[in-house]
């Protein structure tokens, strides 16, 4: 009997341990995403008052200041006091791609007017090949190269043997990648109204990507709102519930689109 009993006592102590153990691991685990969390909003944010310029010519005989407070005069931009680098190492030859410039401002509201006027660019002789982007993350990149394994025109399989058994009225998507060379009725969406906004040179200088989509199932009332001179990849529909009223939307703002 003692045996037993004592058996048992050093049974439980090690369950007890591995408890423990269990529960320093999570608690470890999430400790640690918080951290993750947390040094990612910290470095966008240390990111937020930059804009990276490609394409700008590189060579001895530039001047980068003086080119880049061309360009922000061309945009109709009044950037006060700014400063600039060159990311990555200095290039062997000129005949290598022109590196990236990083340029840090004043303001915030800055990177967002420079972000929206830049399409201005894309009609002038000498500096169509400029654009600027957001200064992202690596997080933020990786997630950005990740969108075309993610896009719905490579899940059209996997959609449609998930749609029926789906309960959802509604779906929203962004890039989709479509094209029209995939018809609103090879997605599987049965007993669904398809609206949908494919890319087109309108709303971006890429010729792949982009695209919004949204689903609504066929017993909700629903109407599409149209927008004139569309330039933004973008729907809303209007869908009438009981007494209600809702908008409802899908907005893909493209890297390098005219509206970036």
């Amino acid at each position: 009997m003692d045996e037993n009993r004592d058996l048992k006592l050093k049974i439980s102590n090690i369950e007890v341990r591995i408890l423990c153990l269990k529960n320093n691991k999570t608690q470890t685990q999430h400790s640690s995403f918080e951290h993750d969390v947390i040094e990612e909003l910290m470095n966008r944010q240390v990111r937020s008052n930059n804009v990276i310029l490609f394409n700008l010519p590189e060579n001895e005989n530039d001047n980068d200041l003086e080119n880049i407070k061309y360009i922000f005069t061309n945009l109709n931009e009044n950037i006060g006091d700014f400063k600039f680098s060159r990311l990555g190492r200095t290039k062997s030859t000129i005949h290598d791609r022109p590196r990236p410039i990083k340029i840090r401002l004043t303001e915030q509201s800055d990177v967002f007017s420079i972000l929206r006027a830049q399409k201005i660019l894309k009609n002038s002789t000498k500096w169509s090949n400029i654009h600027f982007s957001s200064d992202k993350t690596t997080k933020q990149r990786n997630e950005m190269s990740n969108l075309r394994n993610t896009s719905l025109n490579n899940k059209l399989s996997y959609l449609k043997s998930q749609l029926p058994c789906a309960l959802h009225d509604i779906f929203i998507f962004t890039e989709t990648w479509l094209t029209n060379n995939v018809m609103s009725s090879e997605l599987g969406f049965h007993n669904y109204y398809i609206y949908r906004y494919d890319r087109t040179t309108q709303t971006s200088m890429l010729s792949r990507g982009g695209g919004v989509l949204i689903a609504v199932r066929n017993n909700l009332q629903s109407k599409l709102i149209v927008i004139e001179n569309n330039s933004i990849e973008l729907l809303f529909v209007l869908l009438n519930i009981s007494n209600l009223t809702i908008i409802i939307g899908s907005v893909y703002i493209p890297n390098k689109s005219n509206e970036n």
